[in-house]
């Protein structure tokens, strides 16, 4: 699978004055999108915002469903919550899809757990990943990329399974 990381900017942050390319921390540039061009596609989370997790009753809207899926990356351990930066380990997580309707909302409440598109500093970026179901199915979705220096938090390597995978219970915090 070859990963392709798109800025899908949403449309808060489409109005700002300040919107402008954002740059990854290898210094990679990626062009700002409006949320004119936004797809409705699937969330990939790999975190917090799992089912189970701290934050899964933060989602705004009820998903029409949820598969597990992985995608491509490098997954770090902050303590509190993980870390994933562009990268060729298998990610594992969920496929969120939601209804046509709730995308706009869905993504905004996101966009400010994930601190992307608030201020002039971004903490995290929605990018665009292609995903594969556990079933073997490909789907392009959205998630979020530490935007941060990852140089000191711990990597997550894969089990025994080929997967990374973090969840609150196993976290180095």
């Amino acid at each position: 699978m070859t990963t392709t990381w798109l800025v899908a900017k949403s449309s808060i942050e489409a109005n700002n004055a300040h919107t402008k390319p954002t740059r990854f921390p290898d210094g990679s540039m990626t062009a700002a999108k409006s949320a004119a061009e936004l797809k409705n596609l699937p969330i990939f989370v790999y975190g917090t915002l799992k089912r189970g997790e701290i934050r899964e009753k933060r989602w705004p809207r009820r998903p029409l469903q949820i598969l597990p899926a992985w995608t491509q990356g490098f997954l770090h351990d902050t303590g509190p919550y993980p870390a994933m930066v562009a990268g060729t380990d298998r990610v594992l997580g969920e496929l969120w899809f939601v209804a046509d309707d709730d995308l706009t909302e869905t993504l905004r409440v996101l966009d400010r757990i994930e601190c992307y598109g608030i201020g002039d500093v971004d903490l995290y970026v929605r990018v665009t990943v292609d995903c594969e179901t556990l079933e073997g199915q490909q789907h392009s979705a959205y998630t979020y990329l530490y935007a941060e220096d990852i140089s000191r938090h711990i990597r997550v390597r894969p089990g025994p399974d080929g997967y990374c995978r973090w969840s609150r219970s196993s976290s180095s915090s």
